[in-house]
């Protein structure tokens, strides 16, 4: 072989591993391959090192031994992809399903802490429910609940860190099955006051809570979009926010007065608040630009900085908005 011919030569190895990946990937989708199979995919990522130094090493000198590099490393994904559940491979195991009830009994109040894992989030207000909190999940690996008190009720409701870190990520992206995906569906009771914090997981997150009753509020969001909206209460609260990694819808519905302290983070963050509300923004740094509606005003700042005010806001706005840019941009609407 000649030294040009030499130089014309690729190596069959990327070809084929995209192929194989592809086909894993699409089996994923279309049912065949279950959550804990791809979870076990996760873990075996190494191999695909070890795959591309003997690329590196013997491929590029012959075509054959470039295929059958590539050729191996599928078949080797593939065979510990379906074996390896059944050796502990597959991170939390199979996808399991769990209700998590606690009856509001005495309590007057109560505080709730939801740390989200991996799935699909959907959050709201239980109706005419003697229950204070009543979750329904399908997940991997394991989840701690704890419910202390009497009158005044401390909830915890989350994933094991311990099991946690060896749950593929991305593994709510290939439901098998309407049971196999991974989500958590969780009520809370409106008939008691809550101080709520949501930790945000990996995947949508719909949190609906305006018919909750909150003295406060705190969400930070994980990776994914995120649509909250923000709970309707009698009296004036602070909601802390905080941007993740995707879209940030907050919406705040009529008749709201609230103070809302945002923190951005990489990923746009929209705020729909009522037409007529009277609403003060105040946006410090960041990188992301900033639409405010028509008929808001500048009162301080220059560029992308400052405050701007709704009309009739004056000294007692019903909104507040505290924005730290982050990556992302910034729309009032």
């Amino acid at each position: 072989m000649s030294a040009e011919s030499h130089r014309r030569y690729r190596s069959l190895f990327w070809p084929l591993l995209l192929i194989g990946i592809g086909v894993i990937w699409l089996l994923g989708n279309i049912g065949v391959l279950s959550a804990s199979n791809l979870a076990a995919l996760f873990r075996l990522w190494p191999l695909l090192l070890i795959a591309i130094g003997l690329d590196l090493l013997f491929g590029r000198s012959s075509p054959l031994l470039g295929a059958l590099i590539g050729l191996g490393t599928v078949a080797v994904l593939a065979i510990l992809m379906i074996v390896g559940p059944s050796f502990g491979l597959g991170g939390g195991g199979a996808v399991k399903h769990n209700t998590f009830i606690e009856p509001i009994g005495d309590a007057q109040s109560a505080e709730v802490a939801l740390n989200l894992s991996v799935g699909e989030a959907d959050i709201h207000a239980l109706q005419d429910s003697p229950n204070l909190i009543d979750a329904d999940i399908y997940y991997m690996g394991e989840i701690q609940f704890q419910a202390e008190g009497e009158t005044q009720k401390t909830i915890q409701l989350g994933q094991n860190e311990a099991t946690n870190v060896s749950v593929w990520p991305f593994a709510s992206l290939f439901p098998s099955s309407d049971e196999m995906r991974l989500r958590w569906d969780v009520g809370l009771s409106s008939a008691i006051p809550l101080a709520l914090a949501i930790q945000g997981g990996v995947g949508q997150a719909t949190l609906d809570l305006a018919d909750l009753t909150v003295t406060a509020l705190t969400v930070d969001n994980g990776v994914g979009a995120t649509y909250l909206t923000i709970p309707v209460n009698d009296s004036r609260y602070t909601a802390t926010l905080t941007g993740g990694v995707g879209e940030f819808m907050i919406t705040v519905p009529e008749g709201t007065a609230v103070d809302l302290v945002i923190t951005g983070g990489v990923g746009e963050i929209t705020v729909d608040v009522p037409d007529q509300a009277a609403v003060r923004v105040e946006r410090e740094g960041g990188l992301g630009d900033v639409t405010m509606p028509s008929g808001y005003t500048r009162v301080s700042g220059n560029d992308d900085t400052g405050v701007w005010e709704s009309q009739g806001a004056g000294a007692s706005p019903a909104i507040t908005i505290a924005f730290k840019g982050g990556l992302g941009a910034l729309t009032i609407r």
